[in-house]
């Protein structure tokens, strides 16, 4: 709103004319207030509808955080992990590992595509270079996966197996996993077949070698060192074929806990982020109606100068002005809907009253309200992240109970609901 009216000629006599009116304060306090509530609702607006689209963007954060911290077995068994998933140390020491052991994926498999790439025009008699190098990569990942796949099953049972007595694995279930184990290991043995096929395809291959030009004794001692390194790619082919499996099987695991924690902690920075800028907009919006409060509560004062009224009321609510002060001098008042339209038309005079027939509009009440409630996601936010982390630090330390969603459970609940079928 313009303060330059009170500077206007005109509209100062325009105040003035009513100088005789009965209500001259209340009418100007009404249309004041009414003037404060439109210049509310236009400035508010955009905060409001920018809080809105917040809250939607946190309730999504929030949804895809919990569901990074839903733990699903192969058999449907869940278990719900505390917020925070994980401490920075373990956060650290998976994005480390992981880059690490694909960075030892991608040597073995370019170790293990250069041994077949040697004998790869046994594959492909008159290939080009690129199909060699296709059908020797192929090969080797070929290689890798069948192990790899062999490996997992393997480890898989093991750790089903253990979790027969103590968590209810039916046989069933059990036979299913003994079922694909079996096929795992003659994965593992047509790969280390394979794997020996080669490795001798290399030896005969690399046994050759050309006389033109060498001596009996130089063709003598290549040949015995042909021999070796034959041998020597045998071995290495054997090496590299079971450190590949037993690292993809090792980068695995950790692959699922690197993706779990990327989720999660994308979530988490997303929470962060739109937590604050809830923070920002609701603040921004309870600011924005006490400015707008304050401001014509300033014009309202400017109003009563230009009348020069000895008192800030009208005379005709002498009496009521002397109840009100009464019934406001005792202890423990507080204004409420029933005093205030009793009151109203000393709000002129009264901040208070003035004040509460603002808050107590219908568009400015509700949104208030709304927003005060806002205002504690923050700090139940903190609380959440930080009753975990105590809980965790307390389990470690005299092994308290678990929390599962940072509530404290009781070891009895928490045995009963840790593995539930979903």
């Amino acid at each position: 709103m313009n303060f330059n009216w009170l500077f206007r000629p005109w509209y100062v006599w325009k105040l003035r004319q009513q100088l005789n009116s009965p209500f001259k304060m209340k009418n100007e306090a009404d249309a004041i207030k009414s003037g404060c509530l439109a210049e509310i609702q236009h400035s508010i607006e955009p905060l409001w509808l920018s809080v809105k689209k917040i809250l939607f963007h946190l309730g999504i954060k929030t949804i895809q955080n919990n569901r990074a911290r839903l733990h699903r077995d192969e058999f449907g068994l869940h278990t719900i992990s505390p917020n925070p998933l994980f401490p920075q140390s373990l956060i650290t020491r998976v994005f480390r590992k992981y880059w690490i052991n694909v960075m030892a994926i991608v040597l073995f498999v370019s170790s293990e595509g250069y041994l077949y790439l040697i004998t790869a025009s046994l594959f492909v008699p008159g290939g080009n270079e690129l199909t060699k190098v296709s059908v020797a990569i192929f090969l080797a990942l070929l290689t890798m996966f069948a192990l790899d796949y062999g490996f997992t099953q393997h480890f898989k049972y093991r750790h089903i197996k253990s979790l027969v007595k103590g968590e209810g694995i039916s046989k069933e279930e059990l036979k299913t996993q003994s079922d694909l184990r079996i096929l795992g290991y003659i994965l593992i043995g047509i790969s280390l077949l394979a794997v020996i096929f080669s490795g001798f395809a290399r030896i005969y291959f690399l046994e050759f070698v050309p006389t033109n030009g060498l001596s009996s004794e130089k063709l003598k001692a290549v040949q015995h060192a042909s021999k070796w390194a034959s041998l020597l790619t045998m071995a290495v082919t054997l090496i590299t074929a079971i450190l590949l499996a037993l690292i993809k099987r090792e980068q695995t695991s950790i692959a699922d806990q690197y993706h779990v924690c990327r989720y999660w902690k994308k979530a988490l920075k997303g929470r962060n982020k739109y937590t604050q800028s809830l923070i920002h907009d609701t603040n921004k919006l309870i600011l924005t109606v006490e400015q707008a409060i304050e401001k014509h509560w300033q014009l309202v004062i400017d109003v009563k100068r230009i009348y020069k009224m000895p008192q800030e009321y009208d005379e005709k609510y002498e009496a009521m002005d002397s109840e009100y002060l009464e019934i406001k001098s005792k202890p423990g008042f507080t204004l409420n809907d029933h005093l205030y339209r009793k009151f109203a038309p000393l709000q002129g005079a009264h901040e208070e009253l003035f004040r509460y027939g603002i808050y107590s509009a219908t568009e400015v009440r509700e949104k208030i309200a709304f927003v005060n409630s806002l205002q504690k996601i923050p700090e139940e936010y903190l609380m959440e992240h930080i009753n975990a982390i105590y809980h965790q630090g307390q389990k470690q330390n005299d092994a308290s109970p678990t929390p599962t969603n940072g509530t404290l459970k009781d070891n009895s609940t928490l045995n009963q609901t840790k593995h539930q079928k979903v």
